[in-house]
């Protein structure tokens, strides 16, 4: 219980920063499971103790029981907060949202066939000491080749590789028979080797015999959707923008988040001889060019007309107190400039000036 426990927490704290609402679902089916586990365990051990012992046994299920009750009350804020997650990362094509959610099972599953394998193979190692050197031997080599299987099998959906998947195929169906293999030497010996754990033992072998299948099952889905974009979106895929206000949030992360000027819109050499004044003479010059972009506007006559009527308002750039160089406009509107440089370029390229 004491890592079954421990994975539930990692676990947790893993579908809260990952934003994974099928973990979320998977962890209190575990928890569940779990309960189930407490109960087959009391009739296990009844026999052999007795006084507060005896009392004790039962505050496990029932400790569980009442953590199964706070996981149903938080699964749907969870779920209806986490799910616009999943839309701004995917977006709101059905087949690839589909694709997503099926390939977040198959990562789940993994994860809890990796709790189960190295449960069952601790609880084989510790709690049953007459089993032989082989079988020992046998488990605890076991553990390692499971661990490469699941990774294999990770990989190879996450890079939509079909001979990787073939291969993960091929292991789950040895782990499936070994499972097999497993369950009729506890059957065989129930009455001497595994006479106390028979139960628990049965219980776990099992649980690990329908992750494998279920892995298969889902892995085999996922083969199914190689080809229709996520591993695109994946590779594709943004984080998204925090909601941290940027007054908590360290220096140096927001020197990166300094939108930078645009090439069309650098500082000619007026504005930069503006910026090496003084903050004192900055604010002169600023009236001052404020009064001259006033005065200095004369009148053209725009291309295909000529009069009052068709004339164009023109007037020099002077300098801005954001570096930019600002048209008609003299009161620091940025957009308004902006728009005024982007307009006046493709103008000349056009021969309206």
């Amino acid at each position: 219980f004491v890592l079954a426990h421990l994975t539930q927490l990692v676990l947790a704290v893993d579908a809260l920063v990952a934003k994974n609402t099928i973990q979320v679902v998977a962890l209190a089916i575990l928890n569940g499971l779990l309960a189930v586990y407490a109960g087959i365990q009391i009739a296990d051990i009844r026999s052999l103790v007795s006084g507060y012992l005896a009392i004790l046994i039962w505050c496990i299920p029932a400790m569980i029981t009442l953590t199964q009750l706070v996981y149903l009350a938080c699964l749907w804020p969870i779920w209806r907060e986490f799910g616009w997650s999943v839309f701004k990362a995917i977006g709101a094509d059905r087949r690839v949202k589909k694709s997503y959610a099926w390939y977040q099972v198959f990562i789940c599953v993994l994860k809890f066939d990796l709790f189960f394998f190295i449960a069952f193979s601790l609880q084989l190692v510790f709690l049953v000491p007459t089993q032989t050197d082989a079988e020992r031997w046998i488990t605890v080599a076991a553990l390692p080749v499971t661990s490469g299987m699941l990774l294999l099998g990770f990989l190879a959906v996450k890079h939509e590789n079909r001979t990787g998947y073939w291969c993960f195929l091929a292991s789950c169906a040895l782990g499936s028979a070994y499972f097999i293999y497993k369950l009729f030497i506890i059957y065989r010996d129930r009455e001497t080797d595994y006479r106390l754990v028979f139960k628990s033992l049965t219980v776990f072998a099992a649980l690990c015999l329908a992750a494998l299948i279920l892995t298969t099952v889902t892995v085999t889905v996922c083969y199914r959707h190689f080809g229709r974009g996520l591993k695109y979106h994946s590779a594709s895929r943004r984080p998204v923008p925090s909601l941290v206000p940027s007054a908590l949030t360290p220096l140096s992360s927001r020197a990166h988040s300094v939108s930078r000027r645009p090439p069309a819109l650098r500082v000619g050499p007026r504005a930069q001889a503006y910026h090496r004044r003084r903050p004192g003479e900055q604010s002169r010059a600023r009236g001052r060019s404020c009064d001259a972009g006033s005065t200095a506007v004369r009148r053209r006559p725009a291309a295909g007309g000529d009069g009052e009527r068709n004339a164009v308002r023109w007037a020099e750039p002077v300098p801005h107190e954001h570096g930019l160089s600002e048209g008609p406009v003299a009161r620091g509107d940025l957009r308004v400039g902006v728009l005024y440089s982007l307009f006046s370029h493709s103008a000349r390229e056009r021969g309206s000036f």
